[in-house]
């Protein structure tokens, strides 16, 4: 699945972004929590702010800008830089295309 980073003022990873059309906040949620360590893992129905879990130390929420956009957006809950974000975007990136189009 193709990302699109947001970078630090040090061009490190702060945060990225996913389409959201071809997944659905379900997909998101069934990625999220594929993910190996992922814990407290929180999905609310209706809020922009959607899905809230833990990666290792961090705290990790996914966005949806007034609740319709074509792109959720997912990084730390606090301002911080966290190594834990690459973890999670490296995740989205190797879902494969055709389970994208078999989820929606």
């Amino acid at each position: 699945m193709k990302t699109y980073e947001t970078l630090d003022s040090i061009g490190a990873l702060a945060a990225f972004e996913v389409g959201g059309f071809a997944l659905g906040r379900d997909g998101v949620h069934a990625i999220v929590r594929s993910i190996p360590d992922v814990s407290r893992v929180e999905f609310r129905r209706g809020d922009d702010e959607f899905l809230e879990f833990q990666v290792g130390t961090t705290r990790i929420v996914v966005w949806e800008a007034w609740n319709d956009s074509d792109r959720y957006w997912i990084g730390p809950k606090s301002n911080a830089r966290h190594q834990d974000i690459a973890r999670v975007k490296r995740a989205f990136e190797l879902v494969p295309r055709a389970w994208i189009v078999s989820s929606t």
